[in-house]
């Protein structure tokens, strides 16, 4: 039970904290982002989950019409 309570804070409070604040990235995208892919792809998606929303997000602070989506995004 001590396990699951643990994985379970690290996984959805401690890593979106410390990943965004790594890389510059809204914590609440990364939370909405990992469930999003982890429900498309799984586990793999719940790894490539945060490299997908930076790369957008440098895609979507190079794109004037995205300029919106890019400001959520980061930090």
């Amino acid at each position: 039970m001590a396990y699951l309570t643990i994985t379970t804070l690290q996984n959805n409070v401690l890593s979106p904290i410390v990943y965004g604040n790594r890389m510059k990235l809204n914590p609440t995208a990364i939370l909405l982002g990992l469930m999003l892919w982890y429900l498309l792809w799984g586990v793999a998606g719940a790894f490539l989950a945060v490299p997908i929303l930076a790369a957008f997000n440098v895609y979507a602070s190079r794109t004037p019409s995205l300029k919106s989506l890019s400001t959520f995004l980061s930090d």
